[in-house]
């Protein structure tokens, strides 16, 4: 326990930042009160930031990264992160810089995004931890910041703008090319669906799902470079039942929101990620544990509206539930895989120990 307090405490002093400035939004009475919730808000993000930018050692790819500083990314690598990491290496001698400032890259991009579009930007914090997203970051680092980058065409999505949003899907894949398969979320926004048409997808998903599986291993194998991960140390199966049971109560939870406002564009987006999260956990045990981090690269979306969402549950004591239950069922589940080496963040060294 002791090994993960830095955790603890940088989480605590986040979301009580945010709170703070989220208090204080509200507080439409108090002299400069949009400043002195900017200020704040901007403060709440450091101590996450932080912790994760002045790791030593930290993180199951810590060691490639330092190398890509060093020597130089190897072929393949996508053009917009060679362009970070040279544009580093022309101003800094040390593999740390490229840590610090991913770390403000991704938490970054997170907070401005909670702090504009979520309806409890502290509750987005929150669940930033406790899903396991933020103890991804230091890990699959390329892919994280070009999810982050998608937070800032979010608005693209709702104005219905598929070419400005395209523009963003693009240049976050110039960071890491999974980011592509983010233009899906574009249409998601828009897909209207019922439960008998996701009943219908999963008995087709459970019928089919091992051909489509055996097709993608087949191609991912053939056409990618991520093909030697199936015989990786790594391909653990991270995305296990409890994880699947998870999405399966979101999906729930969600599905009971949507009755309540089907008329909401927001609850009936999250409702679809949600949806494709869980239809993606169901077979992920056949894929390599990296290519399940797609799920990841969704959830930053997720828990960006989700307090939108549950906010929209008409009954108090369902609402507090529910959203007990989100936490309490992601925080067992990021405890027990960080403390089992998930991620490999324990233990926590900083770069001057």
């Amino acid at each position: 326990m002791g090994e993960a307090m830095i955790y603890i405490y940088a989480t605590i002093l986040s979301v009580a930042l945010m709170f703070f400035s989220e208090c204080i939004r509200k507080n439409e009475r108090l002299r400069c009160y949009r400043i002195c919730s900017a200020y704040f808000a901007a403060l709440s993000f450091l101590p996450l930031a932080l912790v994760s930018g002045f790791r030593y050692y930290v993180g199951t790819d810590y060691g490639a990264y330092e190398s890509m500083f060093r020597y130089g990314v190897s072929d393949g690598i996508e053009p917009g992160f060679e362009l970070f990491v040279n544009l580093l290496k022309g101003i800094f001698d040390n593999p740390q810089s490229f840590f610090f400032f991913s770390s403000i890259w991704i938490c970054g991009l997170l907070f401005v995004a909670a702090y504009k579009h979520s309806a409890h930007p502290f509750y987005t914090v929150l669940l930033f931890v406790i899903t396991k997203v933020y103890f991804v970051s230091m890990n699959a680092v390329r892919q994280m910041m070009a999810a982050s980058i998608i937070l800032l065409g979010m608005k693209y999505i709702r104005e219905r703008k598929l070419l400005a949003y395209t523009a963003v899907v693009l240049v976050a894949a110039s960071i890491h090319r999974s980011a592509a398969f983010l233009i899906v979320l574009y249409f998601l926004y828009s897909f209207k669906t019922s439960f008998k048409i996701y009943v219908m997808l999963g008995a087709f998903s459970v019928v089919f799902g091992r051909y489509i599986v055996a097709g993608l291993v087949w191609a991912i194998k053939k056409y990618t470079s991520y093909g030697r991960y199936f015989s990786s140390n790594y391909n653990t199966g991270d995305a296990s039942f409890g994880f699947m049971l998870i999405f399966a109560c979101m999906f729930a939870l969600m599905v009971y929101i949507y009755e309540k406002n089907r008329e909401d564009n927001i609850v009936r987006y999250v409702l679809n990620i949600v949806a494709l999260c869980l239809m993606i956990s169901m077979f992920s045990g056949s894929f390599p544990e990296n290519f399940t981090r797609i799920i990841w690269s969704l959830m930053i979306v997720v828990i960006v509206y989700l307090p939108y969402c549950t906010g929209k549950i008409p009954s108090s004591i369902i609402r507090i539930a529910g959203n007990f239950s989100v936490v309490a069922a992601f925080s067992v589940y990021t405890i027990q895989m960080i403390s089992n080496g998930n991620q490999e963040v324990l233990p926590y060294v900083f770069c001057w120990q």
